[in-house]
């Protein structure tokens, strides 16, 4: 088998199971679903690998956020304020989180266009020391407005977690701003404590996940 027919049957593979994790659950698909998640948790005891970056189905997050901080991130997205904000994650509510803009260059496109679609970083313990959500200290929300495909950022980390890099977890998220659906986000375990304590020690992590020739 030659290298490219080799590298085209695995990204075959690759979609088929990102696919099939966002399909309504069957016995077949729960199946692959359940695969693609002990493989997202391997090498883990951290709860939220298993629940919020299940890759079987789409998630729910919403955050509550005063009227007065929503209109004022809508207005200074570029600062990137911290807000005090309440959050419900599958059902499950955690209380005083940060919530806030994130990005770069991305950021300022989406600032200069007519959309509202932010990309968003919650903190979980910015407010309430030590609290996370079932171990996640950290969630980035990503918005995937350049990709008409909504699926390379996922299959990119799906790729490098095959290949054995500690690359972060990711999911798909309905977002909700309020009460009122803002968006399909991939939902991306932010590289701060919890995903270090993961995959074991701050030197395994940064001696796979760094370029050595950077």
């Amino acid at each position: 088998m030659t290298k490219a027919v080799s590298i085209i049957l695995t990204l075959a593979l690759v979609m088929g199971i990102c696919l099939s994790g966002c399909q309504t659950k069957t016995s077949e698909s729960q199946a692959t679903a359940d695969s693609a998640t002990a493989d997202n948790a391997k090498n883990t005891s951290a709860e939220y690998a298993e629940s919020l970056f299940d890759t079987g189905y789409v998630h729910e997050i919403n955050v509550e956020i005063s009227e007065d901080d929503w209109k004022d991130l809508l207005e200074n997205p570029l600062e990137k304020t911290k807000y005090k904000a309440n959050v419900t994650i599958d059902g499950n509510r955690v209380e005083n989180v940060s919530f806030a803009t994130k990005g770069n260059t991305s950021l300022s496109q989406v600032a200069s266009s007519d959309s509202d679609r932010y990309s968003f970083k919650i903190n979980f313990g910015k407010y309430e020391k030590g609290q996370t959500y079932q171990g996640l200290d950290k969630l980035n929300l990503n918005n995937i407005m350049s990709d008409a495909t909504y699926m390379k950022d996922y299959l990119s980390y799906m790729i490098m977690r095959e290949a054995g890099v500690s690359a972060p977890l990711t999911s798909y998220a309905a977002l909700s701003i309020n009460g009122e659906l803002h968006g399909l986000y991939i939902a991306i375990e932010n590289v701060s404590d919890s995903f270090l304590e993961r995959n074991g020690s701050k030197e395994k992590c940064y001696g796979r996940v760094r370029n050595p020739e950077r």
